[in-house]
């Protein structure tokens, strides 16, 4: 199966491998560098130090609301991080952040594509990393959450469902992995029990290392800080709200907690309904790309930035359609939608700076429709083969 569009010359899978390696360790060097010049600009990581500083002195990480917008867990999960000092710490962030997001991806790949896995991953890398590239200079966790999704999704595929819980409750550190945990319990019901069981020690972790007041307060907090995350006037989001404040419409704060608990709603259902009838690794495929198109649109304080959760899915999806009958219309525009976000938001700044802000969610709204497309597609071509399958061994011989 071939990643990339036929035009391309042809190339040897070795080499393939060849370009992919080396193409990130270009990006690691490329991103060390940068952060060791200037180790303070641009970076985000300080968030995550005050907070673990804070833990560290049971002192309240949420004295700013929408500042630390994290579970308790994450600030403990952060300790050694800080420990190891600013410069440090952070280099070690980020290394093992981009370092568990490139495994991911390349897993994948390897588990949707077959022979033609490191091309898949080279081209759907080399066409995301504009997207994904403030997230990754800037220490964001959206760069982990980003590789505990895509991990998370092999793991799935793979039917390994210790590891598939740990790596959904990990994500729950930035509380925007319950949606995949949602929607993964609806389509693995045998996830449910392992799940239910690391999530309760996730909970229980705290009460281990701090007093249960201390603890209790904290997650007090997080639920207050949460609250007020959920309500945002600001310009500056690329969610469905960003969308419709670029041309001066705002959605009333009631009607835009309606809309996403009905969105919410309405895509538990279809996936529901659906499910049953793809088979791996599209169901695991389709799960990821509910998960983030849902996140991007609906999360109320979603950053350009943020689209790091979506791109490498969105690549990889393209990638494993292109070959199929009927896909390659639906992988050019899943390309398209990668390349833009990363690509024209930065090629209009000096015209508009909030091109990001509707332009990003506008793609996001076109990849669920792509995926929507082909998924029922693809599940009423497996339902009308499994029924003619049943006919013929009902017809005489």
């Amino acid at each position: 199966m071939n990643a990339a569009p036929s035009s391309s010359p042809h190339i040897p899978a070795p080499r393939w491998k060849f370009l992919a390696i080396g193409f990130w360790i270009a990006i690691f060097v490329i991103f060390t560098a940068l952060f060791l010049l200037n180790p303070t600009q641009r970076s985000v990581s300080g968030v995550y130090h005050d907070a673990s500083q804070a833990w560290l002195a049971n002192q309240d990480p949420y004295l700013e609301l929408k500042i630390f917008n994290y579970t308790p867990q994450f600030a403990m999960l952060f300790s050694p991080f800080y420990l190891m000092g600013r410069l440090g710490g952070d280099l070690a962030w980020r290394w093992i952040s981009l370092a568990l997001l490139i495994g991911a991806w390349w897993r994948l790949a390897k588990l949707c594509n077959g022979r033609d896995a490191w091309k898949a991953f080279f081209w759907s890398s080399l066409l995301g990393i504009a997207a994904c590239g403030d997230a990754i200079r800037n220490g964001q966790a959206n760069v982990i959450l980003a590789a505990f999704l895509l991990w998370s999704t092999c793991f799935l595929i793979e039917r390994r469902w210790w590891w598939a819980a740990g790596s959904l409750v990990l994500g729950l550190a930035k509380p925007l992995g319950v949606v995949m945990i949602g929607l993964a319990m609806v389509a693995y019901p045998v996830l449910i029990p392992p799940l239910l069981t690391v999530l309760l020690g996730f909970l229980l972790i705290p009460f281990c290392c701090d007093p249960p007041g201390y603890v209790v307060s904290l997650f007090v907090r997080f639920v207050e800080n949460l609250m007020q995350c959920s309500f945002v006037t600001e310009h500056r989001f690329a969610d469905i709200n960003g969308l419709f404040r670029s041309v001066d419409w705002e959605i009333l704060f009631g009607w835009s907690q309606g809309i996403r608990v009905v969105a919410g709603l309405c895509m538990l259902v279809l996936w529901w309904r659906v499910f049953g009838r793809l088979r791996e690794p599209m169901r695991g495929m389709v799960l990821l790309s509910f998960t983030t198109a849902y996140l991007m649109l609906f999360n109320p304080m979603n950053e350009v930035n943020t689209y790091i959760l979506m791109v490498p899915g969105c690549g990889l999806l393209a990638a494993y359609v292109y070959e199929r009958r009927g896909g390659r219309r639906m992988a050019y525009t899943l390309y398209a939608v990668v390349v833009t976000i990363g690509i024209l938001p930065e090629l209009m700044r000096r015209v508009t700076g909030t091109l990001g802000l509707w332009w990003d969610p506008l793609m996001a709204l076109v990849f669920l429709g792509a995926v929507l497309w082909f998924m029922l597609g693809e599940s009423s071509k497996q339902y009308a083969n499994a029924l003619d399958g049943s006919v013929s061994r009902l017809s005489p011989i």
